[in-house]
């Protein structure tokens, strides 16, 4: 939906129309997407978040964000010894979003001289995480760590730290475990050391096989399935099966 509301329900709607059994989302805006989630299921249309949660929906199959989030800022502050000034990228205002940056702020608290002096929001994506981190960079040009909510703006982050000189410096992490994230821990040189991952194909099987079960009639021990969240490092990820 390119991270538009409109153009989800638009989808939404259309799905409607063609008579689907099962919408699979992830939603731009878990509550504003709650009208099309009910027209949907009015409809007798089974509806299933993956990814972060959905006002409305029947289930939800997620990577466990705050865990996510733990274990990227765990191996940052790890890397960078356990002292020195953080950047977090942050993003759209959504739960799973938020779960993430919440985990990197918790193991800050085991780290005294850990200290974030930098937080904006991007809008999930490469561009306006190299936008942010720029912006940031230049108030606060002696960090050491960038932790990124997400792939894409963890790599607009280490865009930004090699075009301010900064290479050597600074390390990034980020969350998904992305193709994109994987090239970039092979690439020499790269201030991106880690990247705690997510497993989108896992979620929609899990989607599908917890809708069927639905269909069936079967008992659904909890709506809310988390799958949990491993990092992948320059050490591990020749041997990282991606997505």
């Amino acid at each position: 939906a390119q991270v538009d509301l409109a153009n989800q329900n638009t989808q939404i709607d259309a799905f409607i129309q063609q008579k689907v059994d099962l919408i699979i989302i992830s939603a731009v805006d878990e509550s504003g997407i709650e009208p099309a989630i009910q027209r949907a299921k009015a409809a007798g249309i089974i509806v299933i978040a993956v990814d972060t949660p959905a006002r409305g929906a029947d289930a939800a199959i997620m990577t466990n964000a705050i865990q996510a989030g733990e274990t990227s800022c765990e191996y940052l502050f790890s890397q960078m010894g356990g002292k020195g000034k953080v950047l977090l990228v942050d993003g759209t205002p959504i739960q799973t979003i938020i779960d993430r940056i919440k985990g990197c702020k918790n193991v800050a608290q085991k780290y005294p001289d850990i200290k974030i002096v930098g937080q904006q929001a991007s809008r999930n994506d490469r561009a306006s995480g190299l936008m942010v981190t720029t912006d940031m960079l230049t108030a606060n040009p002696d960090v050491s760590g960038i932790f990124g909510m997400n792939d894409p703006a963890a790599l607009g982050a280490v865009l930004a730290v090699e075009q301010a000189g900064k290479a050597g410096a600074i390390k990034v992490t980020g969350v998904d475990g992305s193709p994109e994230a994987v090239e970039e821990l092979k690439r020499s040189g790269s201030p991106f050391i880690g990247t705690a991952t997510q497993n989108p194909g896992e979620m929609v099987r899990q989607a599908i096989s917890l809708a069927q079960d639905m269909v069936d009639g079967k008992h659904i021990a909890s709506p809310t399935v988390l799958i949990p969240s491993v990092l992948v490092t320059r050490d591990n990820v020749d041997s990282y099966p991606g997505w």
